[in-house]
């Protein structure tokens, strides 16, 4: 019975830390100005509809706009 508890804390802890993260995307995601309304749609899909894959697609397109953009301005 021990193990169960223990599991089941684990699973809660890793869904909080899912949630948040997926809700730290979606906050980025709607900071953004550059994308399109439908480039945003389609990214929130993804977000929300491709657990747990999603969120950190998002973050890394995200950084490699970020690192293509501070290189492009030099």
């Amino acid at each position: 019975m021990h193990n169960s508890n223990m599991t089941m804390g684990l699973e809660l802890i890793l869904a909080v830390l899912y949630g948040i993260l997926s809700f730290w995307a979606i906050w980025d995601l709607s900071l953004k100005r550059n994308l399109t309304k439908s480039n945003k749609m389609i990214w929130l899909a993804l977000i929300l509809f491709f657990h747990p894959i999603g969120p950190f697609l998002y973050f890394h397109e995200a950084n490699k706009q970020k690192r293509k953009s501070i290189f492009q301005r030099h």
